[in-house]
């Protein structure tokens, strides 16, 4: 177990259950006199089809998940063409994505091993990876050290198993009931409670690095990684900061080499937290008490603070909407990012005003635009692209509409009509998945159901 041996929970802020969707809005339709220039007829780009068709229905329901709060919990999921993976502390289900039947499971190391860590996305060539805990998650030496590749190409097999440990500490094995996992490129990061490890397919060692206490052989916590492409972001914490912990972080390039000699600071106030993005590890979160605006930091190359970004508009402050698991507190947030934009949503959603869906310039950090979703909603992030952000307007007993806002000038357009199921929806609590017609939303832990799948009637 950790130590000191108390039991700490590690504040963890992970954006791969809410990914991404790369795809385009409703492609337009233009029409004209006379006739059509002669380079149209090969080099004129295909439209692309819309995001979203213009009805989604229910179309299964898989069962709630059961057990203890860290059996229960969501780590993240993965889609696969007709493959639906969805990772909770219980192991990971494989899901038929057409009927919602279960496939089987990711075999674990030993029966009864807990799931601690999932990679938030998979490789280009389809592998993901998950850590587990064997023997009690609860005792006090259990650690999150034991790291599967799984290779969804061949139904979830696992290819190998392997234990990453972290550096002994005065003689002593340093260990914790959570870890962290994501893809630098062609190789798997493992963040360890005080070392980052990064892994190749064949589980040959490409790679290792170490924060400054284990030369120092004091207790120094990688609390939290994000990783993308060639670049790693890992928050430390230093024994004895209880109020705060996370309030430095450093920055290594895809070769796991440190790009500072020292870790770079946050001053934090009292009630401020500090979050990191799992697949954006160029921006951190600063998360302050309720009555002040959440901020955003932006990380240059290097990894020192660049730009800082007040998350506020018109309607209010952005409503961030961090959604807590067993190991890691506010896991998720409802935030979207393209090269330029990072789009948010803002406001009350239990009053007659309607919330609001804010664009924020990167570049800049001007606030570009925030336009009303729909009056008594919980709008919710499904997508954004250098096009639009697509927003569901998200309640508990209705039918619910998707939107397109533009992101130049956040004009908004209805683009599909979502029927309501015949269940409850905790829309503040749910991870939302969406791609190509399948609008996948999960419970964070045990609720009302499993997942629930929409898609076209």
């Amino acid at each position: 177990m950790l130590s000191p041996s108390s039991f700490r929970l590690r504040r963890w802020a992970r954006f791969a259950l809410l990914p991404v969707v790369a795809s385009a809005v409703l492609a337009a339709t233009a029409t004209g006199c006379g006739p059509k220039p002669a380079a149209e007829s090969k080099s004129s780009p295909t439209p692309r089809p819309p995001f979203a068709p213009p009805k989604l229905a229910p179309a299964w329901t898989s069962p709630t998940a059961t057990g203890k709060a860290f059996h229960t919990v969501l780590h993240a999921t993965w889609r696969t063409g007709s493959v639906l993976y969805v990772g909770r502390g219980s192991g990971v289900e494989i899901l038929d994505a057409a009927t919602g039947q279960s496939k089987g499971t990711v075999q674990p190391p030993e029966p009864g091993a807990t799931l601690c860590a999932m990679t938030p996305t998979l490789s280009a060539d389809g592998l993901g990876a998950v850590a587990w805990i064997k023997g009690d998650p609860e005792g006090r030496d259990a650690s999150c050290e034991h790291v599967s590749l799984v290779d969804t190409r061949k139904d979830g097999a696992v290819v190998w198993t392997t234990p990453v440990t972290a550096s002994p500490v005065a003689g002593k094995p340093f260990t914790n009931q959570a870890a962290a996992l994501g893809w630098a490129g062609d190789v798997l990061a493992v963040m360890t409670p005080n070392t980052v490890v990064g892994l190749r397919k064949d589980r040959s060692q490409a790679w290792s690095w170490s924060n400054p206490g284990v030369a120092r052989q004091d207790y120094v916590y990688n609390d939290d990684m994000a990783v993308h492409g060639d670049r790693i972001t890992v928050m430390l914490s230093e024994k004895g900061a209880p109020a705060k912990p996370n309030h430095s972080f450093v920055t290594l390039d895809g070769k796991g080499r440190q790009t500072k000699s020292a870790a770079e600071r946050v001053p934090l106030g009292d009630g401020t937290y500090l979050h990191l993005v799992s697949d954006h590890p160029e921006a951190l979160l600063v998360t302050p008490p309720s009555e002040a605006a959440p901020e955003l930091l932006l990380l240059a190359a290097d990894g020192a603070v660049a730009r800082r970004i007040a998350l506020t508009t018109p309607a209010g402050h952005a409503e961030l909407r961090g959604i807590g698991t067993f190991w890691r507190p506010d896991s998720m947030f409802d935030i979207r990012f393209t090269d330029t934009t990072v789009f948010v949503t803002a406001g009350s959603t239990i009053s007659d005003t309607p919330a609001h869906v804010a664009a924020f310039d990167l570049k800049t950090g001007a606030l570009r635009w925030s336009r009303p979703v729909e009056a008594v909603s919980v709008p919710r992030l499904v997508g954004a692209d250098a096009d639009a952000v697509y927003v569901l307007a998200g309640k508990t007993t209705s039918d619910m509409s998707m939107y397109a806002f533009t992101s130049g000038d956040g004009t908004r357009t209805p683009i599909s009509s979502v029927a309501a199921p015949r269940t409850l929806l905790p829309v503040t609590g749910l991870a939302i998945d969406y791609e190509a017609g399948n609008l996948a939303m999960t419970e964070t832990r045990g609720g009302m159901f499993g997942t629930l799948m929409f898609r076209a009637p």
